[in-house]
């Protein structure tokens, strides 16, 4: 694969902003918004259109971004699914939804608690 064009997309200001902040929130335990992702996303189809336009639809290069971008969307999809972002600032924080596992956690107990009750009834009568 030919390097140029990603090498050209990297030197752009926008892209660079946008990797930096994604190493940043990394580097200090926090994990990218969906909105940040988003917005490489958003960067890559532009790449993406303008290798169609000088190369053609099914130009290796344009198979291989929109490959990048289809793993992204993944990832969008899941952050935006698994976690929910407190704003403090301009920082984005990530908490899991643990209270789902806590919920079901919760639930089983009911269940195995009211069988036990049911069995006991049964036993004794």
């Amino acid at each position: 694969m030919n390097a140029r064009p990603f090498t050209r997309l990297c030197e752009k200001i926008d892209m660079q902003r946008g990797i930096t902040d994604i190493q940043w929130m990394l580097h200090h335990q926090y994990y990218p918004s969906p909105g940040q992702i988003g917005f490489i996303i958003f960067l890559l189809r532009d790449e993406k259109f303008r290798v169609v336009r000088e190369e053609g639809r099914q130009s290796f290069l344009a198979v291989e971004i929109q490959s990048l971008i289809d793993v992204l969307k993944d990832i969008r999809k899941y952050l935006q699914f698994v976690t929910q972002y407190d704003c403090d600032g301009c920082i984005i924080t990530l908490h899991a939804r643990a209270e789902r596992k806590y919920f079901w956690i919760f639930l089983w107990c009911v269940i195995v608690f009211i069988l036990c009750v049911m069995l006991f009834f049964l036993i004794v009568y």
